[in-house]
C-alpha cells in the first residue's frame, strides 16, 4: 500500500463555502506543488516586506525543485524558527493568504506536508547557519551548519515523479502571480530564473514602488482612462487594514481585484468576492450623490444602482490583518473591514470627487450612460 494512503483523508474548502472531506491523493495531484510554492513564496515576500528585505528570488531548479530565497533583516525570528520545532508547513498554511483553504491546513498538516518528496529550510540569522530538511514531512534534526554574515530564509522542495511536474503552462501562470504579489509588496524586488532544461521562461524581475497604484496603471493601459491620477485609500481599525487604489475607464467592463491578507489563491475565495462586492457598492454611494447635486430637476436623476457606477472601473483592493484576529473560513466578510470600507468610500472618495470636478463629471457621465444603456430596449434586427 502506498504510504499516502495510510493517511486519512483531509478537509478542504470547496466554493460553496463548506467544507468536504478528500482522499489525500486526490488533493495531491490536483492541487500539486504549485499550491505549496505560493505559500512558500507569499511568506517570504511577507516577511522581507515586514522586516526590512528588499528581494525574493525564485529559481525553478534544474532537476525540477523551486527555490525561494529571502533577505529579511530579522529572518522569520517569529515565524520559521518557532515553526521549525512544531511544523513549518503548518504554520506556513496558518499565516497564508486565504483563510477558506489555509485554515483546515493549520490543525491539519499532513496533506500540505505531503506535498514535496524533500523540503529544505536554511535560516541565516543571528550570525549562524539553520538547515532542517522534510521527507514527506517528517521533520530531521535541526542542524548548525556554520557562521554567516548574511540574514534571510532559503527554502527548497522537490516533488515527487510522476506528481506536481509542473508544465510550461504552469509556469507562466507562477509568473502572473509572482507579478501579483509585487504588486501587493510596494517596493519589493522579485527576480525570477529558470533552470530547466526546457528554458521556457526569460529571466524577470518584477518591482513597482507604487504598489496598488502601479497595478491599477497596468489594468488600465489598454482601457482608456477617464481621469489621470489614480484614486488611492487607505486606512485602518481594529487590527484590520483596507488599502484600495481605482480608476475609471472608457471600458464597458470592469476589472476589480480583491485580495485577502496578502496573497490570496489561484481561485477567488468568498472572502474576496465580499470583498469585491462591498467595494462595487460603497463607491456607488458619493458618485449618486455626485449626480444628484449636479442635477437640479430632482426627477431628472437616474436611479443608479452599483453595477451602473462600477462600469469601466479598474480597482485593486488589498485587505490585511493580524494574526490576533482570526476569522472563520465560513464567515465571508468580517463587519469592521465592511464598515472600513464603507468609511474610506464615503469619506476619501467623497473629498476627491469635490477636488476633482472635472473627472467626476466624466465619471458621473460614464455611469448615466452606462444606467440608459442597461435599460434601453433592444432593437430587433428582424423583419417581420
Amino acid at each position: 500500500m502506498d504510504w499516502a494512503s495510510t493517511v486519512s483523508g483531509e478537509l478542504l474548502a470547496d466554493d460553496d463555502d463548506y467544507f468536504v472531506s478528500r482522499p489525500l491523493d486526490d488533493f495531491r495531484f490536483e492541487d500539486g506543488l504549485h499550491r505549496l510554492v505560493w505559500d512558500v513564496i507569499a511568506r517570504a515576500a511577507e516577511d522581507a516586506t515586514a522586516n526590512g528585505g528588499t528581494t525574493v528570488a525564485v529559481t525553478l531548479l534544474a532537476d525540477g525543485g523551486v527555490q525561494v530565497v529571502d533577505d529579511a533583516s530579522d529572518s522569520t525570528a517569529g515565524i520559521v524558527m518557532s515553526a521549525l520545532h512544531d511544523d513549518f508547513l503548518s504554520e506556513l498554511a496558518g499565516k497564508t493568504a486565504s483563510p477558506d483553504l489555509a485554515a483546515p491546513y493549520a490543525d491539519e498538516p499532513s496533506e500540505r506536508n505531503s506535498l514535496p518528496a524533500w523540503l529544505d529550510v536554511e535560516i541565516h540569522r543571528d550570525g549562524c547557519v539553520w538547515f532542517q530538511r522534510y521527507e514527506f514531512g517528517v521533520p530531521g534534526a535541526l542542524e548548525r551548519r556554520g557562521v554567516t554574515a548574511k540574514t534571510g530564509t532559503t527554502v527548497r522542495c522537490w516533488a515527487e515523479s510522476l506528481v506536481c511536474e509542473m508544465t510550461d503552462a504552469d509556469v507562466i501562470a507562477a509568473v502572473r502571480r509572482l507579478q501579483q504579489i509585487a504588486f501587493l509588496s510596494r517596493g519589493l524586488t522579485i527576480d525570477v530564473v529558470d533552470q530547466r532544461r526546457t528554458g521556457a521562461l526569460k529571466p524577470r524581475t518584477f518591482r513597482y514602488p507604487g504598489g496598488l497604484v502601479d497595478y491599477v496603471k497596468h489594468l488600465s493601459r489598454t482601457r482608456f482612462p477617464l481621469h489621470p491620477n489614480t484614486i488611492h485609500l487607505s486606512g485602518q481599525r481594529d487590527g484590520f487594514e483596507v488599502e484600495i487604489a481605482m480608476q475609471w475607464t472608457a471600458s464597458y467592463s470592469r476589472a476589480i481585484h480583491a485580495f485577502d491578507n496578502f496573497a490570496g489563491s489561484p481561485r477567488a475565495s468568498v472572502h474576496e468576492e465580499a470583498i469585491t462586492d462591498a467595494v462595487t457598492k460603497a463607491v456607488a454611494g458619493p458618485l449618486v450623490k455626485h449626480v444628484e447635486d449636479r442635477v437640479r430637476l430632482r426627477a431628472a436623476v437616474p436611479d443608479l444602482v452599483p453595477d451602473d457606477v462600477s462600469e469601466g472601473l479598474a480597482a485593486v483592493i488589498d485587505v490585511r490583518h493580524s494574526a490576533a484576529t482570526p476569522r472563520s473560513p465560513s464567515e465571508r466578510l468580517s463587519p469592521q473591514v465592511l464598515s472600513l470600507i464603507y468609511a474610506l468610500c464615503d469619506g476619501h472618495l467623497t473629498h476627491w470627487l469635490e477636488a476633482n470636478p472635472q473627472a467626476a463629471d466624466s465619471i458621473a457621465n460614464k455611469a448615466i450612460a452606462a444606467y440608459y444603456s442597461a435599460r434601453m430596449p433592444r432593437r430587433s434586427h428582424c423583419r417581420g
